[in-house]
């Protein structure tokens, strides 16, 4: 071999490394987009088997969630369950039409005031509503909370927007400084539970998480199901002005507020590779589709990668000896 040929030769030899990482990455990339993609048609699969009952923070996950991601089947799920919320005193949730219901002049103690804050956007009258709702935020920037509470502070703001209740530009203006303290809580937790999938939830919905901690998020959220579609948080303690609730979670709770964010990654790697679509045929009647052919897609184009990056690092190894034979 020639000396002109040993710079080429060095080069084509530093690339390899390159060429390699490339590969992994991408094949990296689609192995993820499979497993949201399958995770996700799982668990809509087992929201359309659920029984016909009254959940309203059901139906108001997934009224989000169809934000995020339109679905004709999911929607029909929703709409389906939305009268037999009427007698909830937060119905105007999933209803603007819903009615307001009076609020006590005091709001108790302990959780109970607790549960008469969460219910002060769809209360009467206006006043006693934002006085509830500013006390529960607190002076200035915000009382700095935890957990559901926090989650729960963003919460009564945008929920006043869909109950109709026009709050005061200064209560508004605590709503990134909320979005701020769930976002450090969430990115400290490397964890499943009802929580986590509560604050990625709130993040997606009126925020805007990073790429990467959205992508960190649906790694969690999928390496944490028992079955394909299904997750088992752990009991929860909430705590509220000095007193504590010990409860289980519904699977259903961590599943809606889960769909939204495997919804969320795969709208944005949708232009990426063919993203399966989370709707399908017979959605005006509620059938249920098969996602096999998408979620096989997506696996062959984690294979096609590896394939890919395989031949370019022989290639290029042939090229290489062929070149030091002279």
């Amino acid at each position: 071999m020639t000396n002109r040929w040993l710079p080429n030769a060095r080069a084509a030899l530093l690339s390899l490394p390159f060429l390699l990482l490339v590969s992994i990455a991408h094949a990296d990339d689609a192995d993820l987009r499979a497993r949201v993609t399958e995770a996700y048609e799982a668990a809509r699969a087992e929201t359309l088997r659920e029984p016909l009952q009254g959940r309203l923070d059901a139906v108001w996950h997934t009224d989000v969630l169809l934000q995020v991601r339109p679905d004709p089947q999911l929607q029909w799920w929703a709409d389906v369950r939305r009268p037999l919320l009427k007698a909830h005193q937060t119905y105007r949730l999933v209803d603007p039409r819903g009615p307001l219901y009076p609020l006590p002049e005091d709001p108790g103690t302990g959780m109970a005031k607790w549960y008469t804050y969460m219910r002060a956007p769809f209360g009467t009258p206006p006043s006693i509503a934002i006085r509830y709702i500013t006390d529960y935020l607190g002076p200035e920037i915000a009382r700095p909370e935890q957990g559901y509470i926090l989650t729960h502070q963003l919460a009564v703001l945008e929920w006043s927007k869909v109950a109709g209740l026009e709050l005061p530009p200064e209560l508004w203006a605590r709503k990134p400084i909320l979005l701020q303290r769930i976002a450090e809580e969430h990115a400290k937790d490397h964890a499943f539970s009802d929580l986590f999938a509560e604050r990625i939830f709130f993040l997606v919905a009126y925020g805007a998480p990073t790429d990467a901690e959205l992508e960190r998020s649906v790694r969690i959220i999928v390496d944490a199901q028992t079955t394909p579609g299904n997750w088992a948080p752990p009991p929860i303690t909430l705590t509220y002005d000095g007193e504590s609730h010990h409860t289980e979670v519904e699977p259903e709770h961590a599943r809606k507020m889960s769909m939204t964010a495997l919804a969320a990654y795969l709208n944005g790697i949708s232009s990426d590779g063919g993203t399966a679509t989370a709707t399908g045929a017979g959605a005006e009647t509620g059938a249920d589709t098969d996602a096999d052919t998408d979620t096989d897609a997506e696996s062959g184009g984690g294979t096609a990668w590896w394939v890919l990056g395989g031949a370019a690092l022989l290639a290029a190894l042939v090229f290489l000896l062929r070149r030091l034979r002279g």
